[in-house]
């Protein structure tokens, strides 16, 4: 039996939603599917309720990263740190495809040495065609997206386990 699972998303109408995934061999992936109109609510959208039925995000520009167990940890340091200095690169690229996720800090303006909230900037290249857009990320939603990878880290020789061994009884 072939399986993914969603672990959680996140929507951001202005900007984006963001889903974790465990994939059938036990990886992670990060899918950002961008919103139809970048930094404001559609029309007809109050903050807080969502039509039913409306469009909000472009999944045809989606951005799907896989994410690497290392990844994870620097992303766990990395929200830990809530200092402006520190940043995550993930980069993914071959001969079809360049993709970029980048997780930095925006400063507070009155203390450049404080962290005001994170940003996730997403940029995709697919022969010409280019997608970039960016997410910004309250600490509350950095320490949920932070747990979840821990939850993750910590149970990952046994997700890999499980999923060896489906992949073994669906050989026989």
């Amino acid at each position: 039996m072939k399986y993914g699972v969603d672990i959680h998303e996140w929507v951001f109408p202005k900007y984006a939603k963001i889903t974790l995934k465990i994939n059938t061999n036990g990886s992670l992936s990060l899918a950002l599917a961008p919103s139809f109109t970048p930094g404001k609510l559609p029309a007809g959208v109050k903050p807080g309720q969502i039509p039913k039925g409306m469009k909000l995000f472009d999944y045809d520009k989606t951005i799907i990263v896989g994410l690497s167990f290392s990844d994870c940890l620097q992303i766990v340091d990395y929200a830990k740190s809530k200092s402006p200095v520190n940043e995550v690169d993930i980069y993914r690229n071959n001969n079809r495809f360049n993709k970029k996720i980048k997780f930095t800090w925006f400063p507070d303006e009155e203390n450049p040495a404080k962290a005001k909230f994170s940003t996730i900037f997403a940029q995709q290249t697919i022969g010409d065609i280019e997608v970039k857009f960016n997410i910004p990320l309250s600490f509350d939603n950095l320490d949920e997206f932070s747990t979840l990878l821990t939850s993750y880290i910590n149970n990952y020789p046994i997700i890999k386990l499980f999923c060896a061994a489906e992949e073994q009884a669906e050989e026989k």
